[in-house]
């Protein structure tokens, strides 16, 4: 995941990927201990990924912490203001609505059956004039 992506992003938004990520890298350690997961850089990318959401949080002005269920983020440039807590169930809500995001974004990106025949018949088309002219 990149930079720029977190950017754009609302603070409960990385707080639920942050989330998301830390269940991924827990499963990941179980699959390496029971033999199902053979590439180990799994664990460096999640970490990573983890350490960049971090600093994009920092750079806004919030410091995260973890909980079993929960996020908070405590503002570090007014420490007046109560933290912010970003429930379980309001994760829960986030990935739910990123998930169907990003399976909207794939059902537009692949092109139907009738669109690959379609084009599959210009290209022999156009063989088939690029043949003639060669012959010519």
């Amino acid at each position: 995941m990149s930079k720029k992506l977190f950017a754009d992003m609302s603070n409960e938004e990385l707080c639920a990927i942050i989330s998301n990520l830390k269940t991924q890298l827990v499963e990941a350690r179980f699959k390496m201990s029971s033999g199902e997961l053979t590439k180990v850089n799994v664990f460096s990318q999640i970490r990573k990924s983890i350490a960049r959401i971090f600093s994009e949080l920092t750079n806004r002005g919030y410091s995260a912490s973890l909980s079993t269920d929960s996020v908070i983020l405590y503002d570090l440039k007014n420490t007046k203001n109560k933290p912010i807590i970003v429930s379980g169930k309001k994760i829960k809500e986030i990935i739910a609505k990123q998930q169907l995001e990003a399976k909207k974004k794939i059902a537009v990106a692949k092109p139907t059956k009738v669109e690959t025949i379609n084009q599959t018949k210009k290209i022999s088309v156009m063989k088939e004039e690029h043949a003639k002219e060669v012959k010519k």
